[in-house]
Parts: structure tokens; sequence; C-alpha cells
């Protein structure tokens, strides 16, 4: 009965995963990874939940995929995803300021409009970043085609980055490409 009512939406991506050519299988529950960008307290109290890992085991600059549910306070509506991409990186130190990138999607009418131009912001120490993610064509298609992404760094938790995608994406060859896109360029950039 239980396994009858479990969210099967982490079981769904692996498969998606795997029908577009990327080796992934679900990982087991308990890792310290599924408390990233959804475990904190505060976040606990606004209904996210982890729902587990998903690992990549291609040897790709992607390691892990997890799989956040997040209850909607509408009783009638059902509940939202997203997916929370890791991206192991040894350079940077575990006790380090945390970095933020994120992605700004201008519409030709507000809410409701279509996606005219993507662009990503953040500080000033990765303004180098930010230029070289805003002038790739090939994310801006992405980003316009998937929704909001953030970057970001997690101090104390994670030795690496997490690209966070504010909903699940059924994986395509050019999106998979795209993610591993961002992760060589953040892997590669100067800190």
């Amino acid at each position: 009965m239980r396994e009858m009512l479990r969210d099967k939406s982490r079981d769904e991506m692996v498969e998606n995963l795997n029908s577009s050519g990327v080796k992934a299988e679900m990982a087991d529950r308990g890792k310290s990874e599924e408390g990233i960008r959804s475990g904190s307290i505060l976040l606990r109290l606004f209904g996210y939940q982890s729902l587990g890992l998903i690992d990549i085991l291609d040897g790709g600059l992607i390691t892990w995929i997890n799989v956040v549910r997040k209850k909607r306070r509408d009783r009638h509506s059902g509940p939202k995803y997203r997916a929370v991409l890791g991206i192991p990186d040894e350079s940077i130190p575990m006790n380090h300021k945390q970095l933020r990138i994120k992605t700004v999607r201008e519409k030709s009418f507000p809410v409701f409009g279509q996606v005219t131009d993507v662009y990503w912001e953040g500080k000033d120490d990765l303004q180098p970043l930010v230029k070289i993610f805003s002038d790739d064509v090939e994310i801006d298609n992405v980003v316009t085609d998937l929704g909001n992404m953030s970057v970001y760094t997690h101090p104390n938790k994670f030795q690496g980055w997490t690209l966070e995608l504010d909903r699940m994406f059924v994986p395509t060859e050019s999106r998979w490409a795209a993610f591993q896109k961002i992760a060589n360029y953040l892997l590669s950039s100067p800190r």
C-alpha cells in the first residue's frame, strides 16, 4: 500500500534520463546531499522535501540530481517540483562565502508574455561567469525553454556548485549538453 502512495517523480526522472542516453540510477536514501536546497528547517516549514538523489553514472561533470517537492498551500493544487544538479568542485574551500548567480527572463508582457530575452546576474566577483552565461546562445535557449535557473555554492555543506531549475525537466541530449556546458564553465572559472 505504501508503495502505491509513494511519489514516483524521482523514478520517472531516472527513466527519462536513461532513455535520453544519460546513465542514472536512484541512490539510497539518507545521503547528506538530500539536504542541499531542501533540508533547512525554514524550507521544511514552507513544505520543501527531498524525494531523494539520483546518481549520474556516465562520468560527466554533474554527479547527482536531488528531486525536491514543494507542497502547495492551496489544497486543490498538486505539488511543484524542482531539480537540483550537483557539480563537485574540490577547488572551492568548505568554509567560504556563498556564491550565487541567477537568471532573469524578460517577457513581452509581464507574467503571461513570451520570453524575449534571458540574462544572468550575480555579484561583482562573478561578473566573468555572468557574462559567459549571458552570451552563450545554447544556454539562453535552455533557460528560455525550461524556466528560471540558479547556481549556488554551499558553505560547510557541499564542496562544489549546484544548478537549480525551478521545475522538473524532461532530459534531452541538447538540454543535458547545455547543463554540462554550464558545469564546465563553473569548474574552469577563475575565483
